[in-house]
């Protein structure tokens, strides 16, 4: 797993994350503020702003990423399509605020879009890495892993997938 996407995680949860299991990622992403990447200079950092839309607006995917122009500055879109289960909603916006803070969304390029979590660029799994980190926190996860009688109630706890449980549980080799 990647190191820079568990730090970025971290940083996250630690600038904007209330504590409270599960982890709201779009409350925690409307709290932080990102530096543009692809902008030369300083420049100002940016909004975090995540919209719920129609399937039909991510043209088939399941949520997106992109740095657009607002009114009088630049903000960080994370889109999701609405009409998917609420684990998989939950875990699109975790994984495009993760290719956000990992600077994989960059000015003057077309949107990232996702069709499918288990894609294996390295990109993908940096964004996923984070997304199972920011909401599945690794002290909070131990601690809820000594008391749990499945990985389905671990996801459940969480507000995650089976899948995703099962994808951070060995990553941090606890399966």
């Amino acid at each position: 797993m990647s190191s820079k996407a568990l730090d970025m995680a971290q940083k996250a949860l630690d600038l904007a994350w209330d504590g409270r299991v599960p982890v709201d990622p779009a409350l925690l992403a409307s709290k932080l503020l990102v530096k543009p990447h692809g902008i030369d200079g300083e420049g100002k950092k940016c909004l975090v702003v995540v919209r719920s839309v129609a399937g039909s607006d991510l043209a088939g995917a399941s949520s997106q990423a992109s740095l657009e122009q607002a009114t009088d500055s630049l903000q960080y879109v994370c889109k999701y399509n609405r009409d998917e289960i609420i684990y998989r909603n939950r875990f699109a916006v975790a994984h495009e605020l993760g290719h956000i803070m990992l600077g994989h969304v960059r000015a003057g390029e077309p949107p990232l879009r996702h069709h499918d979590y288990r894609d294996s660029t390295g990109e993908m799994k940096q964004a996923n890495a984070f997304a199972a980190a920011l909401l599945m926190p690794e002290r909070f996860l131990r601690q809820v892993f000594e008391s749990i009688e499945s990985v389905q109630q671990m996801g459940e706890a969480f507000g995650v997938s089976t899948e995703a449980a099962i994808y951070r549980l060995k990553a941090l080799r606890l399966i």
